[in-house]
């Protein structure tokens, strides 16, 4: 997978069918990433890398020192969250290993046939595999290998103890409180544990948002993120 003419800020690319049912195991070879990649399941098609019904290992960002695994260092992003760091891939030459078991639902990751972490993943729809491209550099190959050549340690960890994802609250840009009102009258007592951006929409149709009030900008974002005022993520 390439995209060299590339003019979008990155495109998702999805399996044109999904996983239905059984054990299935899956090789991203990452043989450039250019900037920041996410390889995974996701059960929403229409909405990847960041929303609540996708499990990706996500890369890190390359070239960042940072261990914010929000947005530089590797980690498991499950269900809308950072949960768990992982091992930075390199820019060039790493494999990222996936197992899905639809039957236990649950997803090991692993790196280089080395176990990164496992947990539970939504097994009563089906899953379309994914990864994506950002720079017209990055070149991914997907492969799906037999289930048996998936490492021991991958399939030992779908029958261990799963890594625990925090529960979730709304997810991100859905409406996290109702107001009439501008938004100096806006405030959220809503506490998920953690650092979100709350932002005021206004309802138009033009930003994305249909209802006003006070909404999640991106719970993956800490209060000082990893910012880079030319980066157009942000």
């Amino acid at each position: 997978l390439r995209c060299p003419e590339i003019r979008a800020d990155h495109i998702n690319v999805l399996t044109r069918e999904p996983i239905r049912r059984g054990a299935h195991y899956f090789e991203f070879h990452l043989h450039h990433i250019g900037h920041e990649q996410w390889c995974g399941v996701v059960a929403d098609p229409m909405r990847v890398p960041r929303n609540l019904h996708t499990w990706a290992y996500y890369a890190g960002r390359m070239g960042s020192a940072s261990d914010c695994i929000a947005n530089g260092h590797a980690a498991l992003h499950a269900m809308g969250r950072a949960v768990v760091p992982f091992e930075n891939l390199r820019p060039e030459g790493d494999v990222i290993g996936m197992l899905v078991d639809m039957t236990l639902g649950a997803i090991v990751f692993d790196l280089n046939g080395k176990l990164q972490g496992a947990c539970e993943v939504e097994n009563e729809k089906p899953l379309w595999v994914f990864t994506h491209v950002r720079t017209s550099r990055d070149h991914v190959e997907l492969k799906k290998p037999s289930l048996q050549d998936a490492p021991p340690a991958s399939m030992r960890a779908l029958s261990g103890a799963l890594i625990e994802v925090p529960p979730v609250g709304p997810g991100l840009g859905e409406l996290v409180r109702p107001f009439e009102s501008d938004f100096s009258e806006a405030s959220s007592d809503y506490d998920d544990g953690y650092d979100d951006f709350y932002t005021w929409r206004d309802g138009d149709d033009n930003d994305g948002y249909s209802s006003p009030g006070l909404h999640i900008h991106d719970d993956f974002y800490g209060s000082e993120p990893d910012f880079d005022p030319y980066d157009s993520d942000y």
